[in-house]
């Protein structure tokens, strides 16, 4: 995480000269690097703590089991005959799942697509990633205080920007290559977090105009509460968040999200921590963030209105700029964009690292079929400790053998950091089949004697370029 340090400025951003003067900020800006700036802020112990998780968990390789919520043939949800279907038809032994190693650096949004490649979908649908709700409850304490706290560090504050929320969609695969090599150059890339809604910074400035409200929630049968003393419950309720409260950052890596159950904190204790890193954070930053923010947008904002007045949809400048006009809006412009380039930057100076607080997610798919994956962290193992080892090293079962299969699996995911799949039970799904019921009912049609609903389903098959080949773990990914 990049780290800024505006003690070094040496002047008072408040005296400026011209928007040149302003924006000659850059090469003053990275002169203080993460651990040096943990270990002035923190007391050793808290340092210790949360530095040493974080660098430990990035060099982890995570072995994450992803499994279709109620696909399990033991699940007695299922009739006979779609248990049926799933085991005959789908190939499924135990559930609906996929076995996959990543490494810490992992980004939720990749793991987005790594997910949407496992199970053959078409990235056609909302999603979102969600703590199970017991243990949502449990993390918030059912209070709208504490969530707040945590929008930022783990939750997204829901403000129905769906641009911002799905950026990592905003290019069109169509036009470029299949969507399977779509996907995997959305997972096997390095890139950055490039939307606005999942730092800290603007997460906070949403919860302090949710906490501002001055007329009380009105919820059924009269009663009324205030925000402040509002119970999630009651917010869910009494206000029309356009968006689910129960969101999960994509930015945040695997490393920061995921550990082993006998490792989840308590969270209790892990709140306090993070409330520490977060005020430490805060306090490393001098008072001027407020304004270096607000100069930021003066001066994006400018370009833009430059861009309006002089450039076309393609940012070229429109007939009848003289020459001498161009160079001068191309200045202002450099500046726009470099003001761009600092504001993220300090953003993401302002955004805590997060110590692992789950063992397990909910990955939401399509709403309305309403696709549900459990994402459950399974084993961790150090790579870097299995070197010139005859096993991998074990952090979450140290007393298991390990195959050589496996061994050569980790090492290869954590060599070239791309994800693979060790694992998998059952067919892939397809989209639009009305969720795992559904997907049921399209299998037995698919086999049906019926000529009328064999036809039907073969030729929706088509249309969904669906095999129902079960997939090979090694080319899944």
């Amino acid at each position: 995480m990049t780290i800024i340090d505006f003690e070094s400025r040496k002047r008072d951003i408040q005296k400026k000269r011209g928007l040149e003067t302003e924006l000659k900020l850059s090469d003053k800006l990275m002169s203080k690097d993460t651990e040096d700036f943990f270990d002035d802020a923190f007391d050793d112990d808290i340092f210790d703590y949360f530095l040493s998780s974080y660098e430990d968990e990035y060099s982890y390789v995570y072995e994450l089991e992803l499994e279709l919520v109620g696909s399990n043939l033991k699940n007695d949800d299922l009739t006979d005959e779609q248990k049926k279907a799933l085991a005959k038809f789908a190939k499924v032994k135990n559930s609906l799942s996929r076995t996959v190693l990543v490494t810490g650096h992992t980004l939720l949004w990749q793991l987005h697509y790594i997910i949407q490649q496992a199970f053959g979908w078409n990235d056609s649908h909302l999603h979102r990633f969600a703590l199970p709700e017991a243990s949502f409850a449990e993390i918030t304490n059912n209070s709208v205080k504490t969530w707040g706290e945590l929008c930022g560090i783990i939750f997204r504050y829901p403000d129905g920007n769906m641009e911002d929320l799905y950026w990592y969609d905003n290019d069109d695969y169509g036009r470029k290559s299949s969507l399977k090599h779509w996907f995997r150059e959305k997972y096997t890339t390095e890139e950055e977090y490039l939307g606005e809604g999942d730092h800290y910074y603007n997460n906070q400035k949403a919860v302090e105009d949710l906490l501002a409200m001055p007329r009380p929630l009105k919820l059924f049968g009269g009663k009324q509460v205030h925000v402040k003393q509002a119970t999630i419950d009651e917010l869910r309720r009494g206000l029309g968040l356009e968006g689910n409260i129960n969101t999960i950052l994509t930015r945040l890596p695997v490393g920061e999200v995921f550990t082993l159950p006998k490792h989840v904190p308590n969270y209790k204790t892990w709140l306090e921590s993070m409330k520490s890193l977060v005020t430490a954070i805060v306090n490393m930053h001098d008072k001027n963030v407020e304004k270096d923010f607000a100069m930021f947008e003066r001066v994006i904002r400018k370009g833009q209105e430059l861009m309006e007045k002089y450039c076309d949809e393609y940012g070229e400048f429109k007939e009848g700029v003289s020459y001498k006009l161009q160079e001068e809006l191309t200045e202002e412009l450099d500046k726009a964009s470099e003001a761009v380039d600092l504001r993220n930057m300090l953003l993401e100076a302002l955004n805590p690292m997060v110590h692992a607080f789950t063992d397990s997610l909910v990955y939401y798919y399509d709403y309305g079929d309403d696709w549900q994956v459990r994402v459950t962290c399974k084993n961790v193992y150090c790579a870097e400790e299995m070197e010139g080892e005859e096993a991998p090293a074990f952090i979450g079962d140290e007393d298991k053998e390990v195959s050589a299969k496996l061994y050569d699996a980790v090492h290869a995911v954590s060599k070239n950091k791309n994800p693979l799949c060790i694992a998998t039970d059952g067919v892939n799904v397809v989209d639009d089949v009305g969720g795992l019921y559904g997907f049921c009912e399209f299998l037995e049609d698919y086999n049906s004697e019926d000529e009328a609903l064999l036809a039907e389903a073969i030729e929706f098959a088509k249309e969904m370029k669906w095999k129902g080949r079960k997939p090979s773990p090694k080319a899944l990914l």
